[in-house]
């Protein structure tokens, strides 16, 4: 493939090699990336407009426009960063002032309401103007008939001091305060008066207002003749809300691979597009009328941008839409759009747009997917031919999904750490049943809506077709090995497998020898790395006080064998405590000791129970400390932690203790003993490792004392 066909890939690499090198820099690089780009313009200007073509300045010229691409891309990334704004709100608000707040997203969760908002403006009193700024804002409300209400395009004032977004206080856990950073969210405000805000009416046209209102008449019509998991499910795939869905049924999905469908995005982006191009092609056959094409890519165009638009606007539909609509332009004039050409135009719009989303996980799996797709799909499907027209689609839908699988297969290994055995039927499968609910979902809402009697018969056929899907989602989850638990890939070896992926796709597509056997090299090399750390997982030792306000819980891992100290979590909070890092490091306690201990247990040569005194694991020696029981110096005299739960009074500490001795504070220790404890510290010189403060207390021994 010549570059000239794809013209604009280039660009969107450089566009993203750009944006990367931004983040790397930080804030400060900001200042000289605009002159940056003006130099490479200048420089590659009289080497552009030669009368004459030759090979070097042509490729000169190339270089430094590509050059001025990635300087672009880095000097977006700086100013799309809100911190780094002049009327960002944070540094502007006054203790008095209120939030004017926009509602871009409601999430409902387990006990508050959490809305994504934009801050429009600050108030102060009378004697103050309100002042423009910008920013989001996470804005938690406690769920009640006032907060219900809201809706994306709602309007609210509040009171309160926004604070920064915490880090993930346990390890391997899930980086909050990351993943919303990457979406431009940098601080939280929590409101559990309803007297904190209240609504203002707006009466402005918001699009975003409209569209919701639009979705929820819409999942009314849903509401008729599905109820539970299979409302959820339509109402997922159909409309774009996940709110109804389960943790047990997002779970079933997740397992055999098929979440993306419940993820509105470039799947049903196109099935929107066949549906509509078929019908005014198809059955009015408007493109053979003079003028019909344009108003056949005008009326497909419409149709993508307003589904888009109902089901949330979120960033995979944009880039789905945005794509979508570039194929459609292109059939005006009668040309062959290349995907690889459209995927570069979607990716440079998106990215000049919002440069943070080079960073989403959905950014990256859904251009690389596509990628898989045109890479491998034809190689796959020319492996078998069928004569039966049914099994030939039904073949190709399986290339399809396994080369959306290669495609995304590095990325899907690092951020999930688990691989769907199954892949290919549920994939396969679930691709033709999503078209059959996609089709029935938006027949039902048009057939409700103007024949109210003939909607019985969309509304049954709706959700049996969502019932055989969810019930062919739960077959597979159930069959023996469906997941297969993957903890030995880092970004290293990530870039390794996503090398061997790429040098297959050349070699499917050029037949050159020597790039297959580079690929085999390579991924025996990545099998090889990939047994040694697992290795070196098994091996580890280390010890884990969590995070954890409910429940005080120590992991220890002592090579292959493990064991809990404290209490276990129930199963829905052991995914923010510690099932993610168990999951990191493949293991399982074998069992649970309460604290305190009741009895002297030697479990290996490096960790031993000592009853109510402690235990020791390896180099380190804890002591117990609860409200039950108190520390005295001779109890210390050996100790190199100590342990603090509960409501334990820091007026017991000794007035003398060892030197070298740490105190863990546990965050089971209320806030308003912390201070009492920060005191106890300080007189006896004891180093103080707060839990609440800096995150769960991790130990690991050294090789040496293994």
């Amino acid at each position: 493939m010549a570059w000239g066909a794809v013209p604009l890939v280039p660009v969107a690499l450089a566009l993203g090699v750009g944006i990367v090198v931004g983040q790397w820099r930080g804030p400060a690089a900001g200042g000289t990336l605009p002159l940056a780009v003006l130099a490479c313009l200048a420089l590659a200007a009289p080497l552009v407009f030669r009368r004459s073509f030759a090979r070097w300045p042509a490729v000169v010229s190339s270089a430094l426009l590509l050059l001025a691409v990635a300087a672009l891309g880095a000097w977006r990334y700086q100013t799309a960063l809100a911190p780094a704004r002049a009327d960002f709100f944070v540094p502007l608000l006054q203790e008095d002032d209120l939030l004017a707040l926009r509602v871009i997203d409601v999430k409902p969760g387990r006990t508050n309401l959490r809305l994504t908002t934009y801050v429009d403006a600050l108030m102060g009193d009378t004697t103050r103007a309100a002042r423009p700024v910008s920013g989001r804002l996470l804005l938690y409300l406690t769920p009640d008939d006032k907060a219900a209400r809201l809706r994306p395009g709602s309007r609210l004032v509040a009171a309160g001091q926004p604070t920064p977004i915490p880090p993930a206080r346990n390890p391997a856990a899930f980086d909050f305060r990351t993943y919303q950073a990457q979406r431009n969210v940098y601080h939280q405000l929590r409101l559990r008066d309803p007297t904190d805000w209240r609504a203002v009416p707006d009466d402005a046209p918001d699009l975003y207002a409209y569209a919701t209102e639009l979705r929820l008449r819409w999942f009314q019509t849903f509401q008729r003749y599905l109820a539970g998991d299979e409302l959820a499910v339509a109402t997922a795939l159909v409309l774009g809300d996940r709110n109804l869905l389960t943790r047990e049924l997002s779970s079933a999905y997740a397992d055999t691979g098929a979440i993306h469908v419940l993820a509105v995005s470039g799947l049903h982006v196109g099935i929107i597009y066949l549906l509509v191009t078929g019908f005014l092609q198809g059955f009015l056959r408007l493109h053979r009328l003079p003028g019909g094409r344009l108003v056949v890519i005008l009326l497909t165009t419409l149709a993508i941008w307003g589904f888009a638009t109902m089901s949330g606007l979120s960033a995979s539909v944009q880039r789905a839409a945005i794509m979508f609509t570039f194929l459609a332009v292109g059939r005006v004039w009668f040309r062959t759009v290349h995907v690889f050409n459209v995927l570069a135009a979607a990716a440079v719009v998106m990215l000049l747009y919002d440069p943070l989303q080079l960073f989403h996980v959905g950014f990256q799996l859904s251009f690389v997917a596509i990628v898989g797709i045109v890479a491998f799909t034809s190689f796959f499907d020319r492996l078998v031919y069928f004569r039966f027209w049914p099994a030939r689609k039904l073949w190709s839908a399986a290339a399809a999904s396994t080369g959306a699988q290669l495609g995304t297969l590095p990325l899907s290994l690092l951020y999930f750490r688990q691989f769907p055995a199954y892949f290919l039927l549920s994939g396969t499968l679930v691709v033709f049943s999503a078209f059959a609910v996609m089709v029935a979902g938006v027949l039902h809402g048009i057939v409700d809506s103007v024949a109210y009697d003939l909607g019985a018969v969309t509304g049954v056929l709706l959700r049996y077709i969502v019932l055989f899907q969810n019930a062919l989602i739960t077959l597979l989850r159930d069959l023996p090995g469906a997941l297969v638990p993957i903890n030995f890939v880092d970004p290293l070896g990530t870039l390794l497998l996503a090398t061997v992926v790429t040098l297959f796709a050349v070699f499917v597509r050029w037949r050159r020898g020597w790039v297959g056997w580079l690929a085999l090299g390579l991924l025996v090399t990545f099998g090889i790395r990939a047994l040694t750390q697992v290795q070196g997982k098994v091996e580890k030792a280390v010890l884990v006080v969590y995070h954890d306000y409910d429940n005080l819980l120590i992991d220890v891992k002592d090579g292959p064998r493990a064991w809990s100290l404290g209490n276990q979590p129930a199963a829905a909070d052991l995914a923010f405590t510690a099932k993610p890092y168990r999951a990191d490091l493949g293991f399982a306690p074998s069992a649970t000791f309460p604290l305190p201990l009741v009895q002297d247990t030697v479990l290996t040569d490096r960790f031993r129970l000592e009853g109510r005194s402690g235990f020791t694991f390896g180099d380190t020696r804890w002591f117990f400390v609860d409200p039950a029981t108190t520390a005295t110096t001779a109890q210390l005299t050996d100790r190199t932690h100590v342990l603090v739960a509960g409501k334990s009074d820091p007026e017991n500490w000794p007035d003398a203790v060892p030197d070298g001795l740490l105190l863990v504070l546990h965050n089971s220790v209320p806030a308003y003993r912390v201070p009492g404890w920060r005191a106890a510290a300080a007189r006896t010189g004891t180093a103080l490792y707060i839990i609440a403060d800096s995150g769960a207390y991790v130990h690991e021994l050294a090789a040496a004392d293994r």
